[in-house]
């Protein structure tokens, strides 16, 4: 419905070309990759009512066919824009090869640059309604949406023996070293056609004024400069999302088990956040819900490493169960790694007193708890739940809208904000108990880049979007199981199911017996008269 609303409400026509190798030129395996495409493309005509139309240009690495044939320097001119032949893996009869195909989209809208999107295959046809509508709606836009995103990343100077290399061959001077765990997700969102300013949220260098949306990733020792400046951008308006961690561990494998050293974050955030009803839980969450982690080059046998794997449960896994599938965030989301994330306080009292509305987005799992932090080496047995401990499901991840409620209304401000007025809008915030998910180590697995772009869709552009991002394929895996659960599965198939089929056989035998003997019944009277 999305779609159709996107395609409908276009004030221009929209051209589209599709390049791709003719079907004989195609691996077995992609051989129908044109007519799948094609139908999508008869969908996004029809749904248009004429106002979306497509071209099929039939191309070959080395030279044009078909109707751009007369055009020789095509494929340059495609190359400039974007759009060039990738490998494929090709298995024909008893041989296995590689082939250099074209198969991609551009789309043309009033004098907009030329949207592309690059490679399709039949692994992401799932996902070209989405790619095709969001470049459709992003062109429709009179400027791209803008985002502020304040994460922590390092600087480093050049290795001292590379720059005297360096200046030993003639090179000039190399350039810092920028060691950012959060790299990937301006490169994700420019991908997607948002322009992201990276800032460091200081005086000399704040929020921008002309931004929609505001990242707070990983906040330490935040001050009140900066608690102020965040909450004067959510009371006039502005969304943001924020995630914080609280601690991160270093593990020691030993020959008895494993070490465990947290080490706390301090982001200083809590306070601004009560004041809309919200905290982060300074108490360590686990859930007996969780993964295991390898730790790599550990342990040595000979020439190799070896890595040790760990199981403690501050490796949360949330899955599709505790997600919320009433919203598009979060709705057939694949499952996240919360990895030594927090817990979440919601004061529904303080929320409604606002009148912000609130909704959780996930939860821990119900076999969930807190126990109190310690400062110290920890052993797996600390991590233990004991009779005081309090027991989940607690919230993850919340949203929040609404008129925020200015923080600092009873406190005094920063003296660079004194003179300051502010003109309250209703905002919207994300927040969430941890940061690891955004990381470059964890980014790209499970679901944790669609959630994140996800909220920014939601927090920047609003629910069109993730509702057609949603459309796709979902971890499907089963979850906790108990083992009273199990023993009568075990029951069921290799005992109960046997016996009620050998029970049916018996009753369908004497069923039959007994028809058998009323059916000769039936004869001998008939000759007896």
């Amino acid at each position: 419905q999305a779609s159709k609303k996107i395609l409908k409400d276009l004030d221009a026509p929209v051209a589209a070309k599709l390049y791709i190798s003719p079907g004989e030129k195609m691996p077995t395996g992609m051989k129908t990759l044109e007519q799948d495409i094609i139908d999508k493309l008869n969908e996004f005509r029809i749904a248009s009512k004429g106002k979306f139309q497509y071209k099929i240009l039939h191309m070959e690495a080395a030279n044009v066919t078909g109707a751009a044939a007369s055009d020789a320097g095509i494929e340059e001119q495609l190359l400039q824009k974007g759009i060039q032949p990738f490998q494929v893996q090709s298995i024909e009869a008893d041989e296995v090869g590689v082939r250099l195909i074209y198969s991609a989209i551009s789309l043309a809208y009033k004098d907009r640059a030329e949207e592309i999107i690059p490679q399709i295959m039949p692994d992401n046809l799932y996902d070209l309604e989405y790619l095709l509508i969001s470049k459709i709606f992003r062109a429709g836009m009179d400027e791209l949406p803008k985002v502020a995103m304040v994460a922590p990343y390092e600087d480093r100077a050049p290795d001292p023996a590379m720059q005297a290399l360096m200046e030993q061959l003639g090179g000039g001077q190399l350039e810092p070293m920028r060691d950012d765990p959060y790299e990937v997700l301006p490169m994700a969102l420019e991908y997607e056609g948002y322009e992201v300013a990276r800032v460091r949220l200081t005086p000399e260098d704040p929020i921008p004024t002309d931004i929609e949306t505001l990242i707070l990733l990983e906040p330490e020792d935040m001050t009140d400069w900066q608690k102020y400046a965040v909450n004067r951008f959510l009371v006039e308006g502005g969304s943001a999302l924020i995630g914080v961690q609280n601690y991160t561990y270093e593990y020691e494998p030993t020959a008895t088990g494993v070490k465990v050293t947290p080490i706390e974050k301090n982001p200083g955030i809590n306070p601004l956040l009560a004041a809309w009803g919200f905290e982060v839980d300074e108490r360590v969450l686990t859930d007996a819900q969780h993964e295991i982690v390898s730790i790599a080059g550990v342990a040595q046998a000979g020439p190799f490493q070896l890595s040790v794997p760990v199981k403690l449960p501050i490796q949360i896994l949330v899955t599709p169960t505790e997600m919320n599938p009433d919203i598009s965030i979060t709705s057939r989301l694949s499952p996240l790694f919360y990895l030594w994330g927090s817990a979440l306080r919601v004061d529904e009292e303080k929320l409604a007193a606002q009148n912000l509305k609130w909704k959780p987005l996930f939860l821990s799992s119900h076999r969930s708890w807190l126990i109190p932090f310690k400062p110290g080496v920890w052993t797996p047995d600390n991590f233990k739940a004991t009779e005081e401990s309090e027991r989940g499901p607690f919230p993850l991840g919340v949203l929040a809208q609404g008129q925020f409620k200015d923080a600092f209304e009873d406190k005094e401000k920063p003296k660079e904000f004194a003179d300051t007025k502010m003109k309250p809008l209703p905002g919207k915030l994300i927040l969430i108990g941890n940061t690891m998910i955004f990381q470059k180590r964890l980014i790209q697995g499970g679901g944790h880049l669609n959630f994140f772009l996800n909220a920014m869709d939601a927090l920047t552009l609003g629910e069109d979007l993730i509702t057609i991002r949603s459309k796709q394929p979902i971890n499907r895996s089963l979850g906790h199981v108990s083992t009273g659960a199990k023993a009568f599965w075990r029951f069921f198939v290799t005992l109960l199911t046997p016996a009620l089929i050998a029970g049916f056989g018996f009753m369908r035998y004497f069923v039959r017996r007994r028809q058998k003997q009323q059916y000769m019944a039936a004869m001998a009277r008939e000759a007896a008269f």
